[in-house]
């Protein structure tokens, strides 16, 4: 008997440390740069909230996420609400450029 298996992640679980978003964003990078652009993270799927330890834990979450992105070598992100600039900001501006 064949079991169904529900592939599709949570909302909140759908997050740059996930496996297979690992391999995607590798080969997005590394095309993105044999062909001489920058490659650009995708949006947080998190939304910000008015409860601030709520929004807190938001923030933490899209950190942990732009350093994966910056791990993998991604130039910068983009963002779809204002209260996550700061934070995107911050990663990418500690982004050690590579000697050349």
């Amino acid at each position: 008997e064949v079991q169904k298996v529900d592939l599709a992640l949570e909302r909140d679980q759908m997050r740059m440390g996930v496996r297979f978003m690992g391999g995607e964003t590798s080969l997005h990078v590394k095309t993105m740069h044999k062909r001489g652009s920058q490659a650009i993270g995708g949006m947080s799927n998190l939304v910000p909230t008015e409860e601030a330890e709520a929004q807190r834990v938001v923030m933490e979450k899209v950190r942990e996420d732009k350093m994966q992105e910056r791990t993998h070598g991604f130039d910068g992100t983009w963002v779809a609400h204002p209260t996550m600039v700061h934070v995107c900001k911050e990663v990418f501006r500690e982004q050690v450029v590579p000697e050349t």
